[in-house]
């Protein structure tokens, strides 16, 4: 993690990231992209892509080559973090990792979209008793029994560091072949949850397909934290992050691009509005350095006084 602040920080590393990636550093910007996962990981998957303007259907893996050696060629930052939260500060952003924060003035949001529909009751229960971030939120469950659910062997991490601090730790790896761990965690391999359920107040249960678990909370380690919990007062309408022409968010700094901003989830829509988003940062930063040249060189007023 670098001392001073970035200028741009990119979070995703999808085409809309990358795009937005490449564009920052083409404006001259300090630019770093947080990304856990290989970069386009997921259009990695897609048999032929038929609209990608200038390429006759290439497929997914093609395609998503051809991003990552421009990127490459950039030579951008590209740290495999996953973000937790944004949090404003005084001229900057703060984005919460695993091991501590990376420092911004401006953020680009590139998450893409999970590929998941929340669970019955999870968004009842965010900040409740549900939690996406293992560093975050950890020390509230202290001597509590919490049941976790990795998406990836990378939470088997965070089941340690859990196991450390929890009397009981219930682990549900939605992966095959699962590390062993201490007596306190219980790993239940092949299981799938199915709802939250709670007082109103916190969580108290999570429920599987065969059996239920009594829990005082409940980690969901996904690739990716919803965009609705990434950070506070962020505009978020029907699931999608509200944005302007120039790909701003109702937060002055913070951009988004990509799937996260709503349909249509197209490669070739989510680079486009990368560009624009870099645009928009890069310009929001050069305004910014105006402004304070200028309060820099303003005259201070003197008061003169006068003896009588």
């Amino acid at each position: 993690m670098s001392e001073k602040p970035y200028e741009i920080a990119v979070i995703g590393g999808g085409p809309a990231g990358i795009s937005a990636a490449i564009n920052a550093r083409v404006r001259n910007k300090k630019v770093v992209l947080l990304e856990l996962e290989d970069l386009c990981h997921k259009l990695r998957h897609a048999p032929q892509i038929d609209n990608y303007l200038g390429l006759i259907s290439p497929s997914g893996q093609e395609l998503s080559e051809r991003f990552t050696e421009q990127f490459r060629h950039m030579a951008i930052e590209w740290h495999k973090e996953r973000v937790a939260g944004i949090f404003p500060q005084e001229g900057t952003f703060a984005l919460q990792v695993k091991d501590g924060f990376y420092s911004s003035r401006a953020v680009i949001i590139a998450v893409g979209i999970s590929g998941e529909d929340y669970l019955p009751g999870e968004e009842d229960y965010i900040g409740k008793g549900i939690a996406y971030c293992v560093t975050c939120d950890s020390r509230q469950f202290k001597g509590k029994e919490v049941a976790v659910v990795g998406h990836s062997r990378e939470a088997e991490e965070d089941v340690r560091a859990l196991a450390e601090i929890c009397r009981r730790v219930v682990y549900l790896p939605l992966y095959d072949h699962p590390s062993g761990f201490g007596e306190n965690v219980e790993v239940l391999a092949g299981k799938k949850p199915k709802a939250i359920i709670g007082d109103g107040q916190r969580v108290t249960r999570l429920e599987l397909e065969d059996q239920k678990l009594d829990v005082d909370g409940v980690f969901l380690i996904k690739e990716g934290v919803p965009a609705s919990i990434l950070m506070s007062k962020l505009e978020v309408k029907h699931g999608a992050i509200a944005v302007d022409n120039g790909m701003a968010t109702n937060i002055p700094g913070v951009f988004a691009a990509g799937d996260c901003t709503g349909e249509p989830h197209q490669t070739l829509k989510a680079a486009g509005q990368g560009e624009i988003a870099a645009l928009s940062a890069a310009s929001y930063l050069d305004q910014l350095d105006q402004r304070l040249q200028k309060g820099k060189q303003a005259p201070q007023s003197t008061v003169t006084i006068t003896r009588h």
